[in-house]
């Protein structure tokens, strides 16, 4: 008896070694889930003139409404009069990336020239007379809007000052890619396309590198992702990508896959 009771841990032993690795066993971790789209505050609204009074001119395209004054200001030839239109999106300032053309009622813009021409919130000076404004807000080939304010009066020696909205909501778009969980940089091709388009018989919208930050208008794509570099060949295609309209910069990460 006393024999078999030294020798009993020996037996018992490796079943307690079985039963701590069998309890060492790590489960599989879950799959990793994509990041999710990130979106910035948006910019701070412009501030407005309380002095503008809405006018009752007609518009079209992308011109929502506008407000104006006529002031007494000589241009340097005094015989032409001066506009000046401050631009607002979403009441952000658009000034920099908005002309003013100046035509003539009718005109065709396809034949024609315009009259005069401008940056937003700029005096232009202009010949006395009623005139269609055309106002061009272009950031790029992703963000563009055209719309115009028709029949402002012109007077010499007189400022018609305005401030004009559009309709046309943006948000900027960095798209970031990766492959088996490294940042690929701006070493992938980003294929812009319309929400539906068919990829192999339509071209793209536009193409932009990853990283790079673009001003994109509001609505709904699909994107072509590929990269290529050191023999290594991957792709993705990302469905239904929406941007908002806040003028914030919205950053997505694509995993690519070989």
């Amino acid at each position: 008896m006393l024999r078999f009771l030294r020798r009993a841990p020996l037996v018992l032993l490796p079943s307690l070694v079985l039963m701590a690795a069998c309890g060492k066993g790590e489960k599989p971790s879950a799959p990793e889930k994509p990041p999710e789209p990130v979106v910035s505050a948006a910019p701070t609204p412009a501030p407005r003139d309380p002095d503008m009074k809405k006018v009752e001119l007609p518009v079209a395209g992308a011109v929502k409404e506008v407000s104006a004054k006529v002031l007494d200001k000589e241009a340097g030839d005094k015989t032409k009069g001066l506009i000046k239109v401050k631009v607002f999106e979403g009441g952000i300032d658009v000034n920099d990336a908005t002309k003013i053309q100046v035509w003539k009622i009718g005109a065709d813009t396809e034949e024609a020239r315009p009259g005069a021409e401008g940056w937003a919130n700029r005096d232009i000076d202009v010949v006395p007379g009623t005139w269609d404004l055309r106002l061009r807000y272009d950031e790029g080939t992703l963000c563009r809007a055209d719309g115009w304010i028709r029949g402002v009066a012109v007077e010499a020696g007189k400022l018609w000052k305005a401030e004009a909205t559009l309709n046309a909501p943006m948000q900027y778009v960095r798209v970031a890619a990766t492959l088996d969980g490294k940042d690929l940089a701006d070493n992938a091709k980003v294929y812009v396309y319309r929400a539906g388009a068919d990829m192999e018989e339509q071209k793209p919208l536009d193409e932009l590198w990853t990283t790079r930050k673009v001003p994109v208008a509001a609505g709904t794509y699909d994107l072509k992702l590929r990269y290529e570099k050191d023999k290594v060949t991957a792709k993705k295609i990302f469905k239904g990508f929406t941007v908002g309209g806040d003028h914030g910069v919205k950053k997505e990460t694509i995993a690519l896959e070989k």
